[in-house]
């Protein structure tokens, strides 16, 4: 019995790993049978009015970081505004039959503000800088393109960045010692509060800098609780999860990368359909004079059954201020989809 029992996981084991070497061999195969003249016709057609294309090519991704083939195109807006770009397929697949992904572009003038965010990338250009527009193939085909447009005008677009900053009169504005003060103004700490569903929370500090000067660095914060530390251990950001910054002069132009899309999949002839989005995320940030951003550099979660304890009510009148450290620039090729931005990198003569 016990031998019969090993000969079926022997089996079970082949039969999975000839799948896998299968699998692969297709989506190989499918890369290299992809007509690119064909979808660059086709984007072409559909966003050349609106969009300067500057070059295209095939990226396949590493099984570690997700797998899938992508078409990468390479744009540049003629004018401020927003843009939607489109784009069907028909699903190689048993469930899905057909799916339309989305994604957005806004553009602002020459010299604009770009939205950077930590560990996510770049929601807005600028006129000049180039967009890496990330087209799924692996399991699609019968690709369709299209691009809606909507005219706003770049000062617009600055005056909503204004008017909606998140930091301004919300901060603890302790002084720190900032190695960095010659590239970015410590503006102080936030502490925010997450509510749970059970009663719980998780509390969340973040340092909030702006932009001064132009300058290529990693920044690493960690917690100092000072002389009051508490006998609690709480999760922190580890100093190795460094972010590579970037400081550029105004009108200088970068090349970004989309950083999500929304997905609608159909089946059953469109009676069903699921809704998602994808994110391509990256953790570096690129920024110009002026710019604000938060990094968090410590969380802790409390359980409902702990958190109103006179000895951790008491811990909220303790201060956890940021460490700053300077650290010299470091970009992962491996962290999510930094290997499709680490080559197109502003030239140091550009800083």
């Amino acid at each position: 019995m016990v031998a019969r029992l090993n000969f079926c996981l022997m089996v079970m084991v082949f039969l999975c790993a000839h799948t896998i070497v299968f699998t692969q061999k297709n989506a190989d195969k499918q890369a290299n049978n992809v007509d690119v003249s064909r979808l660059r016709q086709l984007f072409a057609e559909a966003v050349s009015k609106d969009l300067e294309i500057v070059k295209d090519e095939l990226k396949e991704r590493s099984t570690k970081n997700g797998g899938g083939t992508y078409w990468l195109v390479y744009v540049k807006p003629k004018r401020s505004g927003h843009f939607a770009i489109k784009y069907t397929y028909k699903y190689h697949d048993k469930f899905y039959e057909e799916g339309e992904n989305t994604l957005y572009i806004r553009a602002g003038g020459k010299i604009c503000s770009r939205y950077p965010q930590p560990y996510v990338g770049i929601a807005n250009v600028c006129l000049g800088d180039t967009v890496i527009v990330p087209i799924r193939i692996h399991n699609f085909s019968e690709h369709t393109f299209s691009l809606k447009y909507t005219n706003e005008e770049p000062q617009s677009i600055d005056e909503t960045k204004r008017s909606s900053n998140p930091y301004i009169g919300d901060l603890n504005t302790e002084q720190i010692s900032n190695p960095l003060s010659a590239n970015l103004k410590y503006l102080g700490t936030q502490r925010t509060e997450n509510l749970h569903r059970n009663g719980g929370v998780t509390i969340v500090y973040s340092a909030i800098f702006e932009a001064k000067s132009a300058g290529k660095f990693s920044l690493v914060l960690s917690p100092n609780v000072g002389d009051n530390e508490p006998t609690y251990k709480p999760t922190k950001i580890s100093a190795g999860n460094s972010t590579p910054i970037i400081i550029v002069n105004p009108g200088t132009s970068i090349t970004a990368l989309i950083p999500k899309e929304e997905t609608i999949c159909y089946a059953d002839k469109r009676a069903f359909s699921s809704h998602s989005g994808n994110n391509f995320l990256t953790n570096l940030l690129i920024l110009q004079p002026g710019d604000v951003f938060s990094v968090e550099y410590f969380h802790e979660t409390r359980r409902p059954d702990y958190m109103y304890k006179a000895e951790v009510i008491k811990r909220n009148d303790i201060k956890v201020v940021p460490v700053i450290n300077k650290q010299p620039f470091l970009l992962s090729a491996d962290w999510n989809f930094n290997e499709w931005i680490v080559d197109y990198l502003p030239k140091e003569n550009a800083l």
